[in-house]
């Protein structure tokens, strides 16, 4: 502190022949002197700044520096957090330090306590004043360190990301979380699709999926626009316990409901083209008959097989 100004204050360090594998020992002095004040002294700043620009070797170990400060920042007093925080945001704001570090930082309720909220605060409160919330929000953006900061700007549950939304917001620095607002409503939006209600066919929404006979094998999928008189949605043939049997170029099949359904192929399509106006097989699960479509004859007929065990137990019930 003698020194007239930091470059003066680097000059003489420099001058110190430090042996090597000892260059630590410089960072955590610079920051133990920085802790020491009662306020941020940018003095601290420019001094870490120079020696990251003159050897990479300080840097790295900077780049250390914070991993061990974040890691013990509950231990701190908040006069030495908003040192500690203000020191290396004068370092990446002047990109001395590299933006990686904030990978080390998971920004939600879980991983985070008091001590580091406040940290992160000082920490970003001090980069807006530095480069100022356009430039910061950029720099937030940059597409090549998104997995850097997809911890700091959490997109894997909508819980965290609401989260860092609220913490940002709650600290005045709203404006870089408009990413994370867009991401966040349309991810509600997917949320409330996957939570509609699912028809009996085991599908949300109607649709066609047939193979055609003849040609590659190749499942195709298209919508329908028929309503099943039997329901009050659109007719659906995606998941059905029977199949489709053919016959003079078109096929016949039997929706879940129960419903008689005539498919043709239309324009190289394959769609519903009519159907029964009443069930010919009740729509309820039975575990006493099932049903099956046969062509006999240039005819289809409707086949029930009947349990034995389901006739037995109907004799059973008349003769007592």
């Amino acid at each position: 502190m003698s020194s007239v100004d930091f470059e003066e204050a680097g000059n003489k360090l420099l001058i110190i022949k430090i042996e090597p594998g000892h260059d630590m020992e410089l960072c955590i002095m610079l920051l133990e002197c920085c802790n020491q004040e009662r306020t941020y002294v940018r003095y601290y700043g420019h001094l870490g700044q120079r020696f990251c620009m003159i050897n990479k070797v300080y840097r790295e170990n900077f780049d250390k520096c914070f991993v061990q400060q974040y890691s013990m920042i509950h231990r701190h007093e908040t006069n030495k957090l908003r040192n500690v925080a203000k020191f290396f945001a004068h370092l990446l704001a002047t990109d001395a330090l590299p933006w990686h570090v904030f990978a080390y930082i998971r920004l939600t309720e879980e991983d985070t306590t008091s001590s580091s909220r406040i940290f992160i605060k000082f920490l970003f409160q001090e980069l807006a004043e530095h480069l100022g919330i356009r430039l910061l929000n950029e720099r937030l953006n940059d597409p090549t360190m998104q997995q850097s900061f997809e911890s700091i700007l959490p997109k894997d549950n909508p819980k965290n990301t609401r989260f860092a939304i609220n913490f940002f917001t709650s600290i005045g620095l709203g404006g870089l979380t408009e990413n994370l607002r867009a991401y966040l409503k349309n991810m509600s939006r997917l949320i409330m699709q996957e939570q509609k209600p699912v028809s009996k066919s085991g599908c949300s929404y109607p649709l066609l999926l047939v193979c055609p006979p003849v040609g590659p094998f190749k499942w195709m999928k298209q919508t329908s626009s028929l309503v099943d008189p039997s329901r009050s949605e659109l007719f659906t043939k995606t998941t059905y316990d029977t199949y489709a049997i053919g016959l003079e170029g078109k096929f016949y099949s039997i929706s879940l409901q129960g419903t008689l359904a005539v498919i043709e192929e239309i324009e190289s399509k394959f769609q519903v083209t009519k159907l029964s106006r009443s069930q010919a097989v009740p729509s309820i699960f039975s575990k006493y008959f099932t049903e099956y479509l046969l062509e006999t004859n240039g005819e289809i007929l409707l086949m029930f097989l009947i349990s034995e065990w389901t006739m037995f137990g109907s004799v059973q019930a008349q003769d007592g």
